[in-house]
């Protein structure tokens, strides 16, 4: 199994106007990015064994502004551009290091599928096929698609450097590393910035090149055209409309039979954890789902079933297109989705003088400044005041994200369904971790039953 020794990448800067890549933004936002254009690693062919997939906490670093110092927290980068995951340019089973300068998005299946198959299974077969060799991996990222954050197109080259005992007798090559005679078998593992010098014609023998093209997921519309999933603004704010009269009846419904998730017919064959019952905000589209009366509302549920909420996948964009619909109803608001949790950070007092123009990073927090911003983007009357929990897609901190109430990862056992499901701030949902179980969270057994 080869085993990278040392890396480099080169950046390049661009110009990137969130609204026309995320669910919702302000198209007069534009930002200065930096995004991975080359990448150069040297590897030992043959060091051993893989080592463990481990857990990514890194983003790529794409999704953040330009500069800020060296070290960068979670809520600083993009969600995940639709469709896509972190990937990896240099595998983690090789030794890539989970870093944001190694980490692209790349659409799922392309990343799990193609890349795994291309790239990593190559490069475990020219390990085989060149024992005690030096092997050297150049990855040229193109960015022609309509997502600048996404690589278009990957020309990715595999050369020979030759036996490690000859390498080290070629002059000069002492130099470009980190520090005199650590070539090859004792030079610090890791990033080295001047790696992207040994790749010149006189130093490698080219071993093949694999071009690979994945196909980019279509780009989100702009904020006046689009909202969440495939459905634009307008489109959200009619099935708000259309789902009004129905989910408010169906809720006093609900409330009279006393009716939960866990009681019905489908719960009864899977084992889970549901919240208590006061943070189940959109129980009743649950509880329309199983009655057969939210199919015709929504163009994409003709089929649907209560049994989709007990499948271990992730809301998918229909379910959350109808709980943004259904926030904008139960929170009464046109223009902004709310926070359903009064612990999100968005639900503090916000004490900012909005038309002042002195100040306002320095002296303001982080939710203040994208207050402001949305107030300054809309041109909000004077008099008007933002709504408490108010979360804006243009921000990556304080955009609205739908989570898992109980979650589905540790030991939180939680499902898809809607009773599980909130509308909170992407800062605070990262906050909260996969561990945190409300009191009063009701388990459900499955029920073993005996011929």
């Amino acid at each position: 199994m080869p085993k990278i020794l040392a890396w480099s990448v080169e950046i390049q800067t661009f110009m990137h106007q969130p609204a026309l890549h995320m669910p919702v933004g302000l198209a007069s936002v534009t930002q200065l990015r930096e995004r991975v254009t080359q990448m150069y690693a040297l590897l030992d062919a043959s060091a051993g064994n893989g080592q463990e997939r481990s857990s990514l906490i890194s983003y790529p670093l794409a999704l953040r502004v330009a500069g800020g110092g060296p070290f960068h927290l979670g809520d600083d980068y993009d969600e995940m551009p639709p469709h896509t995951e972190r990937g990896h340019l240099l595998a983690d089973v090789f030794g890539g290091e989970d870093n944001e300068r190694n980490l692209v998005p790349m659409p799922r299946a392309f990343n799990q599928q193609t890349w795994k198959n291309e790239v990593e299974g190559t490069l475990k077969a020219l390990g085989l096929q060149h024992p005690g060799t030096m092997l050297g991996m150049k990855i040229d990222c193109e960015y022609a698609g309509q997502d600048p954050r996404i690589p278009s197109r990957y020309a990715v080259n595999l050369y020979s450097f030759g036996r490690k005992d000859a390498l080290r007798e070629m002059v000069g090559w002492e130099n470009v590393l980190a520090r005199p005679n650590a070539l090859f078998g004792d030079i610090p593992r890791g990033y080295q910035e001047n790696i992207g010098r040994l790749f010149n014609p006189f130093n490698y023998a080219h071993i093949l090149t694999r071009n690979l093209s994945p196909g980019l997921p279509s780009p989100i519309l702009p904020e006046h055209e689009s909202v969440v999933g495939t459905l634009t603004l307008a489109s959200l704010c009619e099935l708000a409309e259309t789902l009004r009269v129905p989910m408010l009846d169906a809720h006093r419904a609900m409330l009279h039979a006393n009716w939960t998730l866990e009681d019905t017919g489908q719960a009864l064959r899977h084992t889970f954890q549901l919240p208590p019952a006061h943070r189940r905000p959109y129980a009743v589209l649950d509880y329309m789902l199983e009655r057969g009366e939210l199919q015709g509302v929504h163009p994409r549920l003709e089929r649907k079933t209560l049994g989709r909420c007990f499948q271990s996948k992730g809301f998918s964009d229909w379910q959350r297109e109808l709980i943004f619909a259904a926030n904008l109803i139960l929170h009464g608001n046109r223009q902004l989705i709310i926070s359903d949790h009064e612990d999100d950070e968005v639900y503090r007092q916000v004490v900012v003088d909005y038309a002042s123009r002195s100040g306002e990073v320095a002296t303001m927090g982080r939710y203040e400044y994208a207050v402001r911003k949305w107030v300054r983007a809309v041109n909000l009357a004077p008099g008007l005041k933002v709504p408490r929990g108010a979360l804006f897609l243009n921000s990556t901190a304080f955009a609205p994200q739908v989570d898992h109430v109980v979650a589905k990862a540790g030991v939180g056992n939680g499902i898809d369904a809607f009773s599980n499901a909130q509308v909170v701030s992407g800062r605070w949902n990262r906050s909260k971790s996969d561990n945190v179980i409300e009191q009063g969270a009701v388990a459900r057994t499955r029920m073993l039953f005996s011929r």
